[in-house]
């Protein structure tokens, strides 16, 4: 009898400690898509469930739940569509499915007098002007209460203390019209938002004046900048004529994407030219000296005798020597692969002010003009040199089907439109849009917005289209949960490449709308389930190692697969061979039957060995075809079963159990395909 007694107890326990697990996993069925949107209330108004998406998956097949949720705060107060908040205050909502808690999300219920507060901050006078306070996170200790200074620049907010939604660069200027104390109220991106107080300073007079034209060409930068008719004795005045000195580090920026010369840089140019400057001579703070030697050096500006770096110069001589920069870069870097800019695409740059030849050259018409040679520059490069030898571009244009950075690669979710014409995840279906280059523009460094040093790379805008026309697009301004919609009107995108020359059909990118780099488009809660929503949301610019930090704000990456080429289903190719591995075709059928056998006829990939008198081998037999869900396709393989499959070309010695899981892999296959069984 103790014996049994014993034995229903041990039993009674296992249950006890089973029966948990076993309610975990009936409710992991259960998965929410999306939140409710509306987070911030006013004392009396009616709970809102607007957004709520929550299925049930069943045997492969998700079932909307949403009339099975229930919502509760403080534990026991249930919230019903509609119900009037009574109290002010944050509160933690419970979202319970059958009764059992699935997860909780924060709102914030405002009284009058707190809304009052919000609207009757004291006013400041007009143009009152605060500039973003430089602080290095890397040796700066943290303030606290509140905690905003975990980064290089200030957070921006809709509402005091409200969430974030993006930031402001550190040296950014900025009109103020409200404060109390605490926050401040400011202009920026075209809407009014709010920062805290400490993380700003109050300023006399902007970091930059120049023309009404020039404050047009500048308005990427999103603070304020004054005009001449405005503020008439500001310091750093932009109408004014630059020296040669000024122009000698303008140029060399140019060149050299931003960074100023050292020292020890390019040694072979270290000749000096002129009688009046070494060197490494500085003239208020910059290395003029070594800017103008290696100018002359490189044939971009005359040398010998005295440089003059005190003198003017002319706007037909400034433009002279970016186009010789030009010409430069086109020998010596490129191969004259490049192009020349000449004096017709000069005039293409719309500088504004006196364009005389013989007029003398003002710092906006100099800076401005420096940053359309780079736009030119890294447009050229895309169009001409990583078109001729890389294949596939985004900037060619051209129709793609596009997945995300969820899940396992690669079977990832692919980007659709839904009925009602918003953007949303699927895994068992693709849809085709259309890419088109239209311009790049100036951008700025978003760890400094001086507009001293920049990156100069430019931003790259693409629109993308649906099969039908219609245009992808934000309805307004991007902040956290803007929905990815359709419209009939042009809508610019900047997809945004991590790395030079990843602008390549295939390679991952970020896309936003200009001038909002931390508004990201990306998946609603990170999920890679069926009907996510595709939204915009802000990534912090924070530093610190995000591999190891496991709460950094992780951004889906879009992977753009190119579906159209030669004969709509395989890229374009190179037309000329770089070193290394080159597909010089892909297989000719893309379209097949079931029970058609698989035919590689067409394909061939060279290898160019430019250290051995440039030989081509071709190298067509060390790769092989294997679909995204890891079959292997030998010539003749029958296909069993229709549907379109992603099809990567990969070295006939890799893994096929590992090729989808490895990183390696992932990022080296040679290309990709779009094989479509009928």
């Amino acid at each position: 009898m103790k014996k049994r007694l014993i034995g229903i107890l041990l039993i009674m326990c296992m249950l006890m400690t089973i029966l948990p697990v076993l309610a975990m996993a009936a409710t992991q069925e259960v998965s929410i898509l999306s939140y409710p949107t509306k987070i911030v209330y006013k004392v009396g108004e009616g709970f809102d469930t607007t957004g709520l998406k929550v299925v049930k998956n069943a045997n492969g097949k998700e079932t909307n739940v949403n009339s099975k949720m229930n919502f509760y705060t403080s534990k026991t107060v249930e919230l019903t569509q509609g119900r009037p908040f009574t109290t002010a205050g944050t509160k933690v909502v419970e979202l319970r499915y059958e009764g059992k808690k699935m997860a909780e999300y924060t709102i914030k219920v405002t009284a009058d007098s707190d809304t009052a507060k919000t609207d009757k901050m004291k006013a400041l006078p007009a143009l009152s002007l605060y500039k973003v306070d430089y602080r290095n996170p890397k040796d700066a200790k943290e303030l606290t209460a509140p905690n905003m200074w975990s980064n290089w620049n200030a957070p921006y907010r809709l509402s005091p203390g409200g969430d974030i939604h993006g930031e402001i660069p550190w040296g950014t200027v900025l009109e103020a019209t409200a404060t109390d104390g605490m926050w401040i109220k400011v202009k920026y991106a075209g809407r009014e938002c709010y920062i805290f107080h400490d993380k700003a300073s109050k300023v006399s007079e902007p970091d930059i004046v120049c023309s009404p034209w020039a404050k047009e060409q500048l308005k990427y930068y999103n603070g304020y900048i004054g005009t001449k008719n405005e503020w008439p004795n500001a310091k750093n005045d932009w109408t004014k004529a630059i020296n040669r000195g000024d122009m000698a580090v303008m140029i060399f920026l140019a060149f050299n994407n931003g960074e100023a010369p050292y020292q020890d840089d390019m040694p072979f140019y270290k000749k000096e030219h002129f009688t009046d400057i070494k060197f490494n001579d500085f003239i208020d703070g910059k290395n003029v000296g070594a800017a103008a030697n290696f100018l002359a050096s490189m044939g971009v500006i005359p040398s010998g005798g005295k440089f003059n770096a005190a003198g003017n110069l002319t706007y037909g001589e400034f433009s002279e020597f970016i186009i010789k920069l030009s010409v430069y870069m086109d020998k010596y870097y490129y191969d004259g692969n490049l192009g020349i800019l000449n004096e017709s695409g000069i005039k293409k740059f719309l500088i504004g002010g006196d364009t005389s030849a013989s007029a003398k050259i003002t710092k906006e018409q100099a800076r401005i003009m420096c940053e359309k040679y780079s736009c030119w520059f890294w447009e050229t490069y895309d169009m001409q040199v990583e078109a001729t030898h890389g294949g596939s571009l985004m900037a060619s244009g051209g129709t793609f089907v596009i997945n995300v950075g969820l899940g396992k690669y690669p079977n990832q979710p692919y980007l659709v439109i839904d009925a009602d014409g918003k953007g949303e995840l699927s895994n068992t279906k693709m849809q085709k849009f259309k890419v088109t280059y239209k311009k790049s523009v100036p951008k700025f460094n978003k760890r400094n917005a001086t507009l001293l040093v920049d990156d100069t790379f430019s931003m790259k805008l693409f629109t993308i289209q649906t099969e039908n026309g219609k245009y992808l697009a934000i309805d307004g301004l991007p902040q956290n949960g803007s929905r990815l919609i359709t419209q009939d009107k042009e809508f610019l995108w900047w997809i945004n490449s991590n790395i030079q020359g990843g602008y390549a059909a295939g390679s991952n990118v970020n896309i936003m709308v200009p001038g909002f780099y931390d508004q990201r488009l990306n998946a609603s809660g990170r999920s890679s389930k069926d009907g996510t929503h595709i939204i915009t949301w802000y990534e912090e610019n924070k530093w610190r190692d995000a591999a190891s930090d496991h709460d950094y704000p992780f951004n889906t990456n879009f992977t753009f697969h190119m579906v159209n080429g030669p004969n709509s289903n395989v890229p374009t190719v190179p037309t000329k061979y770089l070193h290394g591995v080159n597909i010089q075709s892909y297989p000719t059928k893309t379209t097949y039957k079931v029970g058609e056998g698989f035919d590689a006829t067409g394909f061939k990939v060279m290898y160019l060995d430019e250290n051995n008198g440039g030989k081509v081998t071709d190298i067509t037999s060390d790769y092989k075809f294997v679909t995204s869900d890891g079959v292997l396709l030998t010539q003749g393989y029958k296909f069993t079963t229709p549907g379109t499959k992603i099809v990567a070309i990969v070295e006939k010695d890799a893994d096929i159990k590992t090729l989808y899981t490895s990183a390696y892999t992932k990022s080296n296959h040679e290309g990709k395909i779009f094989i479509t069984v009928n």
